[in-house]
């Protein structure tokens, strides 16, 4: 998001307005208060961060008046709405908070019981989240989902396609090699197959632990999990009753700056993502970093990932949740990587210039830059969708 923010800035002067990009804090969601009572009460492990909206008008503004304000949640839009009634309104849509909270839910042991006891639960929770929602999304002028089932999404709740776009998340292929040629070679792991992933329920690690494990035998190759999370005591669990299982390392939290190299020196990939209380991956930026680096992916065939391949066949795509697709899919990528130097770097080229044609950051900015021109000056909030493909 801050290299979003930075091409932004650097292009903007040429909109010719002035423009504020709010995001929510780290590690949590700007809501209401009611919003975050209700959440705590009933779902302990989601992380929120409780700020009334008047105080977040207060310190995010430092000037009186915005042209335009670019959100990244929609309660964001509502308290902006609200201070700056004049100012057009962005709003990103990375997936609604009610998909979100069903997510939690299902992930954690209480959550499913409350799931199986969702007869008064599911009305209160559904009008609170649906209420703050529905008036953030409709306080923003236009809406820009990051793949076409977060559009879906949108147009359900404002009934409105006309103020959705679809933009779809985009990666600094320039910055993000530059950055892997910075770090030197992962030779102390030998082969390896990599997953970037935060280990939640949706990420789907588990399957690709056990795809992993049931493939692996005794080729001297590993896999690198990068990540924390929920699923790490399940993972362990699995792993210990493997023969094979020491040939799966949890790297544990990796810093930023070293997973670009990470990806560079993998065979694939994986991102294993698997649909959870109505959340589905949208265009995942591990997937798009690996692509960008040259490095193949292996993915569920859900959501934004389906969206990134779209046909180019840059990514091996398998069912959600099938192990044993994604075990024939690590050996898929293990044969073409014993193939010749010639055609591997081929492959990684096109990948490479697929990426950047399609999801590079100057594309990004450029349709950006459109949707900002057309709202401003349109007076009427509602806009022609401009899809970037």
């Amino acid at each position: 998001m801050l290299t979003y923010i930075r091409n932004l800035r650097r292009m903007l002067p040429s909109v010719g307005v002035a423009v504020e990009v709010v995001t929510h804090p780290a590690g949590g969601r700007v809501v209401s208060s009611r919003m975050a009572s209700l959440c705590r009460n009933y779902i302990s492990r989601v992380p929120l961060e409780v700020v009334r909206a008047g105080q977040v008008a207060e310190i995010v503004s430092s000037v009186d008046a915005y042209d335009l304000v670019h959100t990244h949640d929609p309660f964001m839009s509502q308290v902006f709405r609200n201070r700056f009634p004049n100012a057009k309104i962005v709003q990103t849509v990375h997936g609604t908070n009610y998909e979100h909270v069903r997510e939690h839910m299902c992930s954690a042991p209480l959550g499913r019981r409350i799931a199986r006891e969702f007869t008064l639960y599911n009305p209160i929770l559904r009008h609170a989240v649906w209420k703050h929602e529905n008036a953030g999304m409709s306080a923003a002028d236009h809406l820009l989902a990051v793949d076409s089932n977060q559009a879906r999404l949108a147009c359900s709740r404002i009934k409105d396609p006309g103020r959705v776009s679809v933009i779809y998340n985009a990666v600094d292929v320039a910055k993000l090699l530059e950055q892997a040629r910075q770090e030197p070679r992962n030779a102390s792991h030998g082969a390896y197959f990599l997953m970037a992933r935060r280990l939640s329920p949706k990420n789907g690690a588990v399957f690709a632990v056990e795809g992993f494990l049931d493939w692996v035998g005794e080729r001297n190759v590993q896999l690198l999990i990068a990540g924390e999370g929920s699923q790490r005591v399940t993972i362990e669990r699995v792993l210990s009753r493997s023969a094979v299982g020491d040939k799966v390392t949890l790297l544990g939290n990796v810093l930023p700056s070293r997973i670009p190299s990470l990806m560079r020196d993998a065979i694939a990939t994986v991102v294993p993502s698997v649909p959870v209380g109505g959340v589905i991956e949208a265009t995942s930026l591990a997937a798009l970093e690996s692509l960008a680096l040259g490095t193949p992916v292996i993915a569920s065939d859900i959501g934004g990932l389906s969206e990134i391949d779209s046909g180019s066949n840059i990514i091996d795509l398998v069912p959600p949740g099938d192990s044993h697709a994604i075990a024939n899919a690590f050996d898929r990528s293990f044969r073409k990587a014993s193939g010749t130097a010639s055609n591997e770097q081929g492959e990684r080229m096109r990948r490479i210039k697929s990426v950047e044609a399609r999801f590079g950051i100057e594309v990004w900015v450029k349709t950006i830059k459109s949707v900002y021109e057309k709202t401003i000056s349109d007076q009427s909030r509602c806009l022609t969708p401009s899809v970037a493909s």
